[in-house]
Parts: structure tokens; sequence; C-alpha cells
């Protein structure tokens, strides 16, 4: 295997610890940002109707 193969190898290492890490960084965030306003809806219950296929509940 040549050095430029050695090279690309590397680099698609990192990226993909790069993607890896940004990846979850960003459904950690997710799953936080859900837990928090489920966190706010069983605190403060809105007065909101659910309308699904046309039928409000």
């Amino acid at each position: 295997m040549g050095i430029a193969m050695v090279l690309v190898n590397r680099e698609v290492e990192n990226m993909v610890l790069f993607l890896n890490t940004f990846c979850s960084s960003i459904k950690l965030e997710l799953v936080y940002k859900v837990q928090m306003q489920c966190h706010e809806d069983a605190i403060f219950p809105r007065n909101s109707e659910l309308t699904i296929h046309g039928k409000t509940y």
C-alpha cells in the first residue's frame, strides 16, 4: 500500500470519528430538548387541541 493510500485511509478514519462524535452530540441535544419539552408540557399543560385527520380531540 502506498503512502498516499495510507494518508487517505487516515483522513477517512478521522472523518468517521468526527462524524460519529458530531452525530452523537446532535442526538444527545435532540433527546435533551425532547425531554425538556415533555417536562414543560407536564408542568404547564396547555389548553390546546389535537387534530388528526380532521378530527379534533
